[in-house]
């Protein structure tokens, strides 16, 4: 029962991290390149700690929650708003991609990958609509026993996919310019920086 659970939950969470073009995705990238393949994964990971609480709450009927609170959401998103616009900020201040040392402490990415999803009340929109799907199509029994076992399997598909992402930009790191690499890193900047703009704009409408 559970083992079905938590293997639903890491297809779901891997397959449904592929097209989500967001900011951690930016910062998982970044991490890659400036060669640290340990603050890439506790961003990962942190991102799929608070989506498998997203996870949680969609599967066990709590999605109403913010549709009955809008001031909920509304917080939600302007707190995301202004941290991807400090976290854009700090990538463009980069002088030069790093060579391989990781000077910033693993847990401040873990928390950084948690405040970004946690912040985002899409993520609840979003597994809201995979649970509707989900059941009504008996891919799994509505047992709330099952919920645990679905929100473990979608961290570890959403941390798989990450890790993949991250692995990916550390190889090919070798085969760009150090001054491309840093040109490449303002440019994730400036894209969060533009993200985070765009999500506190349409916030007001």
């Amino acid at each position: 029962m559970g083992l079905v659970a938590f293997a639903l939950g890491v297809g779901l969470g891997f397959v449904g991290s592929i097209p989500a073009a967001g900011p951690l995705l930016f910062l998982v990238i970044a991490s890659g390149l400036e060669g640290k393949p340990r603050r890439a994964l506790a961003l990962a990971a942190g991102g799929a700690l608070a989506e498998s609480l997203y996870v949680a709450l969609a599967f066990w009927g709590f999605a109403g929650l913010l549709a009955r609170h809008a001031e909920l959401e509304l917080g939600l998103r302007l707190a995301g708003a202004a941290l991807l616009v400090a976290l854009g900020a700090l990538l463009l201040r980069k002088k030069k991609a790093a060579e391989g040392g990781e000077s910033e402490r693993a847990g401040a990415g873990f928390a950084t990958g948690f405040l970004l999803v946690g912040t985002n009340p899409a993520f609840l929109a979003t597994w809201s609509v995979v649970a509707a799907i989900t059941y009504s199509n008996g891919w799994l029994a509505a047992d709330p026993q099952r919920v645990p076992w679905l929100a473990a399997g979608s961290f570890a598909g959403v941390v798989l996919w990450f890790a993949a992402v991250a692995a990916l930009a550390a190889r090919y790191r070798e085969r760009f310019e150090r001054a491309l690499l840093a040109k490449l890193v303002r440019v994730l900047g400036a894209g969060l920086i533009a993200l985070g703009l765009w999500v506190l704009v349409t916030s007001f409408r």
